[in-house]
């Protein structure tokens, strides 16, 4: 088989934040589907340069061949054109799992103040104010990760009809998984099969910046990705002490980000025809009776 033929038709192209990690997790227990010996190989955008032979052989399983590369959706303007080369005349799918901007650009903020990438990045952000909200408004472009129904407009709705996409709400896909993942499975054509998964194989905000480094170091290693992943002692210990929820955005906040996404929401609604009850921000009362 050519490597041509070989290279995934299924994609699931984000978002980032939005259960990306779970979701390879969950995907990984069925037998006929096949991922990527490494979470997000993200080939069409950060390893392009590599080759398509390197990219099929990163999926050794038999089975559907499945991308998981979640920077895919926010690289659109790239990584569509590169997908649309390389699979020419085939019809790819693609799933994107969406969640609510104001949480999604909040959670992406947290992480990368967590894990130093603003101080990686000081070209881009001298200067960093101590609240999230100053920190919008210092650097407003930050929001455009949040605006999702340009990206998907402007750059993957340019390139491929919009029947070849599922969006699943990342708030539905937390509530309820197993119907959510019967959806996706229905949608890669895959046959129906519940899934399940460990805690650790959920990316949730570490409690400490310093952890961020370690698990650099131990994803590194897939034996002891596997080891700790599979022991129910670390899952307990990861769950109770490695791992913090968001501290909460206040009304205020909130409101003022409503503001900045409401058209984004309500053009995603229009091309989805809903959005999900979660989504209170960008729900009047006239909807909700």
């Amino acid at each position: 088989m050519s490597n041509r033929m070989a290279l995934p038709l299924h994609f699931h192209i984000g978002t980032q934040r939005a259960g990306s990690t779970y979701l390879y997790n969950l995907l990984k227990a069925h037998p006929d589907i096949s991922l990527s010996t490494f979470q997000e190989v993200s080939f069409y955008s950060n390893n392009f340069q590599r080759g398509t032979g390197w990219y099929a052989d990163t999926f050794p399983q038999n089975g559907l061949r499945i991308d998981t590369s979640p920077v895919y959706f926010k690289m659109g303007h790239e990584v569509a054109p590169r997908i649309k080369a390389a699979l020419q005349d085939q019809h790819p799918k693609f799933l994107v799992i969406l969640r609510n901007p104001i949480d999604y650009v909040y959670s992406h903020y947290l992480m990368h103040l967590q894990n130093g990438f603003f101080k990686n990045n000081s070209d881009k952000y001298p200067e960093m104010p101590k609240k999230f909200i100053d920190f919008i408004e210092r650097y407003p472009n930050y929001l455009e990760r949040g605006c999702y129904y340009t990206i998907l407009e402007k750059n993957w709705l340019s390139a491929f009809d919009p029947s070849q996409f599922k969006i699943i709400f990342f708030e539905e896909f937390t509530a309820n998984t197993d119907h959510a993942i019967a959806e996706i499975l229905s949608f890669f054509g895959v046959p129906p099969m519940k899934l399940t998964t460990l805690p650790s194989s959920k990316n949730k905000m570490f409690r400490y910046p310093l952890l961020y480094k370690a698990r650099n170091i131990i994803v590194k290693s897939r034996t002891l990705t596997r080891l700790l992943k599979n022991n129910s002692l670390f899952n307990v210990f990861y769950e109770k002490f490695l791992t913090s929820k968001a501290p909460p955005l206040s009304m205020q906040d909130r409101g003022q980000l409503q503001s900045s996404f409401s058209r984004e929401v309500l053009a995603l609604k229009s091309f989805t025809g809903r959005i999900p009850d979660q989504w209170k921000d960008f729900i009047t009362d006239s909807e909700i009776e």
